[in-house]
């Protein structure tokens, strides 16, 4: 995303400004926020991508404003990661919340999917924002409900990597794993912290790739092997006994 970026500044840049031309003389900030007031102040119809000979409208504009400026400059300079919100790819609202210098977790933090609704729509006590990324985006959040967590980690651009819920410290139910383009990557079962039940892997374009079951954490019965295509390639008997 940060090679994207800078090549989508500097072509916007040169492509919409004619004889502007980026080449380390300006620092990052002064361009981006040229770029930024650019866009605001001409009409939709003059911001043309001539590579693609199509005209860009404002909104999709600020899309990759909001997309590509925390990879290009501080994030508290920049003009789209105001009061420290993160943005999806399609430009809607991820998440908003404050840091504050004594906690180092923030607070007051809320989180939408990718369609801008609540991201968790069941009813909870309390939740917390645990891990971020060395740049302070938000990796995952825990909801928690009686002595129950629901916990979700997060891929680069946002998108859900794991989910699945702990009681009393211990996994339990249903946990999913995804890739970053929303394919589901595994789908396991768990009883008091131990694989139970189906256990299931895909590769990245949905296919499976194994198919499973376990018992008190342990392989049980006949697993299914399958090729790229998704054809059954092999299986392994596993006795439990």
């Amino acid at each position: 995303v940060q090679k994207e970026a800078n090549l989508f500044l500097s072509n916007f840049a040169e492509q919409s400004f004619g004889a502007f031309s980026y080449d380390g003389s300006f620092d990052m900030k002064t361009l981006v926020d040229f770029a930024f007031a650019f866009a605001r102040v001409n009409t939709p119809e003059r911001l043309q991508h001539k590579d693609e000979y199509e005209v860009l409208t404002l909104d999709q504009v600020n899309t990759f404003m909001k997309r590509y400026t925390p990879f290009l400059i501080p994030r508290a300079e920049s003009p789209y990661v105001q009061g420290n919100a993160f943005y999806y790819e399609n430009g809607n609202l991820h998440a908003e919340g404050n840091f504050d210098k004594n906690d180092s977790t923030g607070s007051n933090w809320k989180f939408y999917n990718d369609k801008g609704e609540d991201f968790f729509a069941e009813e909870y006590d309390s939740m917390a924002v645990l891990d971020f990324t060395a740049d302070h985006r938000p990796l995952s959040v825990t909801y928690y409900k009686g002595n129950s967590e629901t916990r979700y980690q997060f891929n680069e651009n946002y998108t859900i990597n794991t989910k699945g819920r702990v009681v009393n410290g211990l996994k339990e139910g249903r946990w999913e794993f995804f890739y970053a383009n929303g394919q589901k990557m595994l789908e396991a079962n768990y009883a008091g912290g131990k694989e139970n039940g189906a256990y299931n892997s895909y590769r990245d374009n949905g296919v499976p790739y194994f198919r499973g079951f376990y018992i008190n954490g342990q392989r049980a019965n006949i697993w299914e092997f399958y090729d790229e295509a998704g054809n059954l390639a092999g299986t392994k008997d596993f006795d439990t006994h």
